[in-house]
């Protein structure tokens, strides 16, 4: 009867305060601004797209709203935290982790939208998923769900995005944890590591009971995972997420992605200035007439319109429009190719408030 009322006792006693590490960065220093007992903000996220399949995306109005938000943080004269939390939501679904950990860092000074925001990141929990979570302490979020899907970012880097320098073949070697996650009857630590030759994803079960977790590896612009493996056994898919069932007594599982540089084939890093061919003919973005992904572009040309400050269109490959930069998505197959248009449309906007045409 003793031992039972003990084991009771124990198994009520809270478990340790969640802690987050990042890397040495901008990143890790709004973290640092974020006391451990801080509560988080109420995410406001009304009309974004919360999943990358959400009909939000088909609306112009989505993507003029973001470009307005850009302009408006342009011109401010410091971070508006609740349209920074925003941007960020809407770089992470447009696959554009570096720039989502920049708006995280412009957040060192609003450390209840950090810790509202820092779960997207890590352990990554779904956008859809955070919002039906009560609020949480610090830079913390738990308990989840049994069964979970997490699709934590890549940990930041040590500068801005736009000074990260893409097709060079090389990986900064950095890594982010949190401890005292609790997922379903589990206490688990869940670190995530960029190594030189893939990221690599370790779950301790700490403490409590069994659970299972998704897990979805994250990449990098200039890097892709071309091998999957769960427990350093290769899996036959790649870009699915792997399933751990996490129990007392386990070993670390470790969930890896092995990489190989991605051809890059188009500009990725910004402009000094505007070129005359954009500024007096507009962009063109090349896309199959027939393509599923023909309606989401239409919607978001009048986005990078106001951005680059220039005519946007969609055209068919056959399409021969003189002067005009065009951009050739049809081959465009995982989406990277357009998520750099859009990084480069950011951080244009952000870096050129009020970008003056060429000749003036």
């Amino acid at each position: 009867m003793v031992i039972a009322l003990v084991l009771a006792w124990l198994l009520q006693e809270p478990t340790a305060a969640p802690r987050v590490e990042l890397p040495k960065g901008p990143a890790a220093v709004a973290l640092a601004a974020t006391p451990d007992d801080v509560r988080s903000a109420k995410l406001a996220w009304s009309g974004l797209p919360l999943s990358g399949d959400a009909p939000e995306w088909r609306q112009a109005t989505t993507w003029s709203a973001w470009a307005e938000a850009l302009r408006a943080e342009a011109h401010a004269r410091g971070a508006d935290p609740q349209r920074v939390t925003r941007l960020a939501l809407f770089a992470r679904l447009t696959g554009r982790d570096d720039d989502a950990w920049d708006h995280f860092a412009a957040l060192k000074g609003a450390p209840e939208q950090a810790a509202a925001l820092l779960p997207l990141f890590l352990p990554g929990v779904q956008a859809t998923e955070l919002l039906a979570l009560d609020e949480h302490s610090g830079a913390c979020v738990g308990p989840l769900r049994d069964g979970v899907l997490l699709s934590p970012a890549a940990p930041p880097p040590s500068v801005a995005a736009a000074d990260v320098r893409l097709g060079y073949a090389s990986i900064e070697r950095r890594a982010m944890s949190l401890d005292e996650l609790r997922i379903g009857a589990a206490v688990v630590r869940l670190q995530v590591s960029l190594e030189s030759d893939g990221v690599q994803i370790d779950l301790t079960h700490k403490s409590g009971g069994a659970a299972t977790v998704r897990v979805l590896l994250p990449e990098l612009p200039d890097f892709e995972i071309y091998v999957q493996y769960d427990d350093w056994v290769r899996q036959e898919a790649v870009g699915v997420p792997l399933q751990v069932a996490l129990a007392p007594g386990d070993e670390t599982h470790s969930l890896f992605g092995r990489f190989r540089p991605r051809r890059i084939a188009w500009p990725t890093e910004l402009p000094t200035r505007a070129s005359h061919a954009l500024a007096s003919d507009g962009l063109v973005l090349v896309l199959d007439e027939h393509s599923a992904r023909a309606p989401v572009l239409r919607a978001a040309t009048d986005g990078l319109a106001r951005l680059i400050e220039a005519p946007c269109r969609v055209e068919p490959l056959a399409s021969s429009t003189p002067g005009a930069v065009r951009i050739d998505l049809s081959e465009d197959a995982d989406g990277r190719k357009w998520s750099s248009i859009l990084s480069l449309a950011e951080r244009w906007a952000l870096a050129h408030p009020s970008a003056p045409k060429p000749g003036r």
